[in-house]
């Protein structure tokens, strides 16, 4: 699975550059120890456009690919769903996060371990999320641009401020709003 192939909350059909390739797992194991990827984890795509406006672009990938090196994976620690945390790390507020203490095109592991995550989860709110990130998985958005427009990704974004207890005003500064001056 190489980062070309994942989109927010799912994979590409069309590549928009090079190619798929595929792994001889067989013909690796020949020579190395078998060592198989985890079942099911969060894809990043570790490289990201220059021009880009999202940093973070991450799915849940189902298949035990192997990834190239342009795609990071996160294994959640036991105890946290994957769908909530895939949908917190596509949030506008995890990117805007990202955005402050990285400025250039790769997205590091050591830059992921760094995001806050909170400690006490509000279910209700947790429930919603995995919710809509199982309907943004099904849904068959073509481009990121398409997703952050849609309705079901707003919902996902107030649910998230909502998670970290963010009042209108630090709402605003995320989104870039207008914000009177202080």
């Amino acid at each position: 699975l190489k980062g070309v192939e994942v989109r927010m909350f799912g994979f590409n059909k069309v590549l928009s550059q090079g190619h798929r390739e595929y792994f001889n797992e067989g013909s690796y194991e020949k020579k190395h120890p078998a060592k198989r990827p985890p079942k099911q984890r969060i894809a990043t795509q570790r490289i990201t456009g220059i021009d880009e406006n999202r940093r973070l672009v991450c799915a849940v990938a189902s298949n035990g690919a192997y990834f190239a090196d342009s795609t990071n994976s996160i294994v959640p620690s036991d105890g946290y769903n994957i769908h909530l945390l895939v949908g917190v790390l596509n949030s506008t507020l995890l990117n805007w996060r990202f955005s402050l203490t990285s400025t250039n095109n790769n997205v590091g592991t050591n830059e992921l371990d760094v995001l806050p995550f909170p400690r006490v989860i509000d279910e209700s709110i947790s429930r919603k999320i995995v919710s809509l990130v199982s309907r943004l998985r099904e849904a068959d958005f073509t481009k990121t641009s398409h997703v952050v427009k849609s309705v079901m990704f707003d919902e996902l974004d107030s649910l998230v401020f909502k998670l970290y207890g963010l009042d209108d005003m630090n709402v605003k500064i995320i989104r870039k709003d207008d914000v009177p001056a202080v």
